[in-house]
């Protein structure tokens, strides 16, 4: 049995990944399956095995680290950009 999915993008974002699903061999149907099937399967971001096709999960694991959690008061500048999660 099959579900469909209808989603709602801007005309530029869609014209650009259906270029590069084009590009990649694929159409942009059959990658937006295969994010849906990534997504679905897979673990926490820390535990993916990131490819190519997996950058969104590197870029969602990279924001919830850069989350400041814990309180760390007034910073001057030397410490605002020498925060290990800058590095």
């Amino acid at each position: 049995m099959r579900k469909t999915l209808t989603i709602d993008l801007p005309e530029d974002v869609y014209t650009r990944a259906e270029q590069r699903a084009a590009q990649q061999g694929d159409t942009l149907p059959a990658k937006v399956v295969k994010l849906v099937e990534q997504y679905s399967e897979c673990e926490p971001a820390a535990n993916v095995n990131h490819t190519p096709e997996t950058d969104s999960f590197r870029l969602l694991a990279a924001l919830n680290r850069g989350r400041n959690t814990t309180p760390v008061g007034r910073l001057n500048r030397e410490e605002l950009y020498d925060r290990a999660v800058l590095r």
